[in-house]
């Protein structure tokens, strides 16, 4: 059973808190307000006013201690309107409240684009943040949280897996230092357009089956780019002969994770981890890695598991991994050259760090060097901007740029 007075003291207090100066309640607004979310919590045990008389002795008895009560005890001020027939507000101007609503409204508006989360855990997520937000006088940012919200029937965009129960996992396999498992899906698309998803397979050398590959990873980060999710480890699969290296997954695709009992190779003993462990103290190139890498060593293996996870460049493996594609190639350095009105995209896109100079060439361009990995993500950066970088060197990124240019080119003109 629950105590029908306790609950409606609650809901007094919370349609007096979630008031303001510019959006004051009368008492009889408070009331019928209550009433009506006490109908829709407990059809069975309230119904509605019979009659003008009930409700107003509904009115003076009770909306007007609740406002004493409440100011009592410190938690709150709420105050009488300077137009008396407007009633009551919050007085407190946003102090209770842990976000504006234009901070609300950036993070729905984001939340709205990104397709590696399902409507429903994006509406879910936006409600619970709505107890926590101050309504301002804001209408724009108000109508985001109460209407453009609860308009979303669907939004064809996003997948229609759920990815929280994922991270959830992923989030307490890092935390307990324990290694997983999780095969990945491969986005297909039948003669109907109708999304796929089959488990991404490989042939065996011998019998040459068809089997779903299994990966076995060290879960170290998740990191957010491109309106997806990534998680950033271990797999020895992916090691060359430079190294144990590490290597990211898109959150969305993962499927059948298991958290194994297995303990995960200590970060700081991943080969290319002191790559990682070098910022903010310079900027790196290729070359000015190698010099750095023999400095810190010693430091490095005297470092804890916390300062390790701190000191990694989570800024640097993304900036080295364009839109977070990845392959078997090692890092490369790429000299650009490009306009001084392109140097805000450089310093935005690259880092802000960025070691830019006058081009060389003294023609009036600057330049800088990418240290990149060589891969899809970094021709699809070059193509982006293909009328405003020019890629110096070296020549095989200039040559591999050249054919996809030509291949564009074709397209337009056939």
């Amino acid at each position: 059973m629950y105590s029908k007075t306790f609950i409606k003291d609650l809901l007094i207090i919370d349609v007096l808190q979630n008031s303001n100066r510019d959006n004051p309640k009368t008492a009889r607004e408070i009331l019928e307000e209550v009433h009506r979310r006490l109908i829709e919590l407990y059809p069975e045990d309230f119904t509605a006013f019979e009659n003008e008389e009930d409700l107003t002795k509904a009115v003076t008895a009770t909306i007007s201690r609740h406002v004493q009560d409440m100011n009592s005890t410190g938690l709150y001020d709420i105050k009488t309107h300077r137009d008396n027939k407007l009633g009551y507000y919050n007085a407190t101007e946003g102090k209770n409240f842990l976000f504006t609503p234009a901070e609300f409204a950036l993070i729905a508006i984001a939340l709205y684009r990104t397709p590696s989360i399902s409507t429903e855990e994006t509406k879910e997520i936006l409600k619970k943040f709505e107890n926590w937000i101050g309504i301002t006088g804001d209408m724009f940012s108000y109508a985001i949280v109460k209407k453009q919200i609860d308009q979303w029937s669907g939004i064809r965009r996003k997948t229609a897996r759920r990815i929280f129960p994922i991270i959830t996992e992923l989030l307490k396999a890092i935390i307990e230092a324990r290694k997983i498992t999780f095969n990945l899906y491969e986005r297909s698309f039948n003669d109907a357009n109708e999304e796929i998803s089959l488990q991404k397979r490989i042939k065996t050398r011998k019998k040459g089956e068809e089997i779903i590959i299994t990966y076995k990873v060290s879960p170290y980060f998740l990191v957010w780019e491109n309106d997806e999710c990534y998680l950033i480890g271990h797999d020895p699969k992916n090691d060359t002969p430079e190294g144990q290296q590490f290597s990211h997954f898109k959150i969305s695709l993962i499927a059948n994770l298991k958290i194994l009992d297995e303990k995960i190779t200590p970060l700081r003993k991943i080969d290319f981890y002191a790559r990682y462990a070098m910022e903010p103290h310079s900027y790196y190139t290729d070359s000015a890695t190698r010099e750095r890498l023999a400095e810190i060593e010693n430091i490095l293996q005297s470092d804890t598991r916390e300062t390790t996870f701190k000191n990694f460049s989570l800024d640097r493996y993304m900036r080295e991994h364009i839109y977070m594609v990845t392959n078997d190639s090692p890092t490369v350095d790429v000299t650009i050259e490009f306009d001084k009105d392109f140097l805000e995209t450089i310093f935005t896109q690259l880092t802000s760090k960025q070691k830019v100079t006058p081009s060389a060439t003294n023609n009036g361009k600057w330049q800088t060097i990418m240290t990149v990995q060589d891969n899809d993500g970094l021709y699809q950066w070059l193509l982006r901007y293909s009328d405003k970088v020019k890629v110096i060197s070296p020549k095989k990124i200039r040559d591999k740029l050249r054919q996809r240019l030509n291949v564009a080119l074709d397209n337009v003109n056939g």
